[in-house]
């Protein structure tokens, strides 16, 4: 039974990852968007990252999962993680000050999706899936 259910939930996971999408708005205007996997660079002053709003739009497989925003930096060091609500798809950099106090090399941005079942979420692995790639503006 565990065989069946963990190969019926390989095409779902891998599906789910390359149909998700996001849009990097900043003064609410779009300024950069793309599919999940598909690792977008944008240059901006840490002054300027309080205006950036990241919107994650999930695919149907994964909706009801929860979701965290995760930054990294070159060394898939984990330097910040926000958690996001249930079907909350919105993160604006500018209510965390502390990005801005570490904003001095790049940093990629990652969403990291995992099934709000434990039992499901205990069965499978999963990954850090990278959004954008935010380059400091001299």
């Amino acid at each position: 039974k565990k065989i069946l259910f963990i190969l019926f939930l390989i095409p779902l996971l891998t599906t789910a990852q390359t149909s998700n999408t996001w849009k990097l708005f900043s003064a609410k205007k779009i300024v950069l968007q793309g599919n999940a996997d598909q690792v977008k660079e944008y240059e901006i002053s840490a002054k300027n990252l309080n205006k950036l709003k990241l919107t994650y739009f999930a695919d149907s497989a994964t909706k009801t999962w929860n979701k965290s925003i995760v930054i990294m930096d070159a060394k898939r060091r984990e330097v910040f993680r926000k958690d996001l609500k249930y079907n909350e798809n919105s993160f604006f950099f500018g209510k965390e000050k502390n990005i801005g106090k570490i904003f001095s090399k790049p940093l990629t941005v990652y969403v990291l999706s995992i099934p709000a079942d434990k039992n499901i979420a205990s069965k499978i692995k999963v990954r850090p899936v990278p959004l954008l790639k935010l380059i400091p503006k001299n």
